[in-house]
């Protein structure tokens, strides 16, 4: 029979591709959900889920239905969500908030902020997925996070966005470069060096496209990685420069492993955004998040939460 367990079950593996973090969303074993699975491929009489090195991927007839079944977990979510105010219930305790963000504002600041709500209410659960831009506007389109962080808003419609906190891009090189140190670097001098830059879908890749096509130039990208702490330890070995947040070399830059470059037009000042569905409704722990990640902004200003001196 098929129900709304066992297709939020589908749902969520849908989403992480794999059992292990399906299974600890859902609070179950990963014997139960693979059981879960099962049971819901008796029911519908179809092979839902292949697996492939690892990874969980969905046949195409899966796919065909996962649309429906987002649809379906939505509103019975919401069903329960309203019968549930309307009778008066505590909520926030039981209703888990999910976000979604991208890689930098979900490593380096999200943290500490989710860290101070925890400590103020201590009920709100909250699960959070990092991932690049692109795997952000993912899970916002299809409804797998109830609030997403991230720089560049989506060209979605029914979006509301709330501006969040400021950051810096800055360019960043080995302290060894010929080129740390000088007091001025043209933008042409720079991009002409070798790039180590992070994936496409990435916001800070989005953002060195965007200035080289401003600027009518173009990167030679030598190394293309995946993550934040490669892209610093490719550069940090003097296989290149980049373009990184301030607030993720930090660190680096105190303790003398990475300097900031003085190039032509930096650091380039950005924003993250806290965005959301019009068309869905947040429960009372996702507004509480949402408000108490405005107060946060609204506390430390124009700063990157939380402040340094």
């Amino acid at each position: 029979m098929l129900t709304l367990h066992l297709l939020r079950a589908f749902v969520t593996l849908a989403r992480h591709e794999s059992y292990t973090p399906a299974a600890k969303e859902l609070g179950v074993s990963q014997a139960t959900l693979s059981a879960q699975i099962a049971s819901l491929e008796q029911a519908a009489g179809l092979q839902l889920c292949e697996h492939l090195g690892g990874k969980v991927r969905l046949t195409s007839m899966a796919q065909s239905l996962l649309e429906t079944a987002r649809e379906m977990v939505r509103l019975a979510d919401e069903a329960s969500l309203a019968m549930a105010e309307r009778a008066g219930a505590e909520t926030i305790s039981r209703t888990p908030v999910r976000i979604a963000a991208d890689t930098t504002v979900g490593t380096y600041v999200l943290p500490a902020a989710l860290g101070a709500l925890h400590r103020e209410y201590p009920q709100v659960q909250v699960h959070m997925e990092i991932g690049n831009r692109a795997a952000v506007v993912q899970w916002l389109a299809a409804g797998d996070a109830d609030l997403a962080v991230m720089g560049q808003p989506p060209e979605l419609e029914d979006l509301e966005v709330e501006p969040y906190l400021h950051h810096e891009l800055v360019a960043f090189a080995s302290p060894n470069h010929p080129l740390a140190g000088l007091a001025s670097v043209p933008l042409a001098q720079f991009v002409a060096e070798p790039f180590a830059v992070r994936e496409r879908g990435s916001g800070t890749r989005h953002a060195v496209e965007r200035l080289c096509a401003e600027a009518g130039v173009s990167a030679r990208i030598a190394l293309e990685l995946g993550h934040n702490g490669a892209v610093k330890a490719a550069v940090a070995a003097g296989l290149g420069v980049g373009i990184i947040s301030s607030v993720a070399i930090e660190r680096e830059v105190r303790v003398g492993r990475l300097a900031t470059l003085n190039v032509e037009g930096f650091p380039l000042p950005r924003r993250w955004h806290i965005v959301r569905r019009r068309a869905r409704r947040l429960s009372a722990a996702s507004n509480l998040v949402l408000s108490f990640l405005c107060e946060q902004r609204d506390a430390y200003g124009e700063l990157v939460y939380p402040r340094r001196d």
